[in-house]
């Protein structure tokens, strides 16, 4: 039970780090994305903070023109 606490813990975190990213809040992102650090960290399992670095870098890539 407590693996499956942390796991949605996780996924809360990730949830709140994509709505302060979509409001421009990288303030609150960064220490979310910290937070998500630390669990990647003692869990082992990295999938939410993999998703949250990509989704980080989806949004500071410039927007793609076709010519």
């Amino acid at each position: 039970i407590m693996k499956e606490r942390r796991s949605n813990l996780e996924r809360e975190v990730f949830m709140v780090f994509e709505r302060a990213c979509r409001e421009q809040d990288f303030a609150v992102a960064e220490h979310l994305l910290q937070a998500l650090e630390v669990m990647a960290d003692r869990s082992g399992n990295a999938a939410c903070l993999d998703a949250a670095y990509l989704s980080l870098r989806q949004r500071t890539l410039p927007k793609h023109r076709p010519h």
